[in-house]
């Protein structure tokens, strides 16, 4: 869900989350292979193995990183055998590229709601302080449910880079927008600040999330830190 205020109107943008990165991932996969190293399920009991899998893993980084998860733990948390997962999944990286994947598809969904927000609420004025909430808000509506995911992501330079390739786009989309509505000669030095911002944005809304980061032990609240990062960009941007 995305707040963005610009005229006095508050917008929500909503992205349905209510369907697990498992669940989109067996609707996906009953049509083709999507990862490689993947055998996707052809037969409904091979399906509901397939996505028990995937929603144990879920259920697992709720608590602790990828790397310490075994394939043991999510056989008892799904309760199929060790073979059961080895004949769906070439390795225990497999269903993390799965999910990686479908990650994936979740921030290009938030891209199109933020473009479509976007059009909705700005009008022909671009509002920097609105498409900066936006942004940020996107951002962290899709980091928020996956820390740990992402986190454990981030161990894994291929699959990293591929998140980051779709990963950015609300960032990206807010961006387009805005440096289209400056005159040619502006756009090369707001291009650059853009950059910068979108390569700060992420890491930082990361932190957000993290019980145990600087932002949480100084008190203060998501919100609060949200908001901080909205007027860092704003005005970082408009200096």
């Amino acid at each position: 869900m995305v707040h963005a205020t610009a005229g006095g109107i508050c917008q929500t943008i909503c992205v349905s989350t209510t369907s697990s990165l498992a669940q989109r991932s067996f609707d996906r996969h009953t049509q083709s292979a999507f990862v490689e190293g993947v055998n996707p399920p052809k037969q409904a009991r091979s399906a509901a193995t397939f996505r028990r899998i995937l929603e144990a893993t879920e259920r697992l980084l709720e608590t602790k990183s990828f790397e310490e998860i075994t394939v043991q733990e999510i056989c008892a948390q799904a309760n199929v055998a060790v073979a059961s997962v080895y004949s769906r999944f070439e390795s225990k990286n497999a269903i993390l590229a799965t999910l990686c994947d479908e990650l994936c598809h979740t921030a290009m969904a938030q891209a199109e709601a933020a473009t479509s927000a976007a059009a909705d609420f700005l009008g022909p004025e671009l509002d920097l302080e609105a498409i900066a909430r936006l942004a940020v808000h996107s951002y962290a509506d899709l980091l928020r449910p996956h820390r740990r995911l992402v986190e454990s992501l981030m161990a894994h330079p291929a699959l990293w880079e591929r998140y980051q390739a779709v990963s950015e786009p609300p960032l990206r989309v807010a961006s387009a927008m805005l440096l289209g509505s400056l005159p040619d000669e502006e756009r090369a030095e707001a291009a650059r600040r853009l950059n910068v911002i979108i390569g700060i944005i992420g890491p930082l809304c990361l932190r957000a999330f993290d019980p145990e980061s600087y932002f949480q032990r100084c008190g203060m609240t998501e919100a609060e830190i949200l908001e901080e990062f909205v007027q860092l960009t704003v005005r970082y941007f408009d200096r």
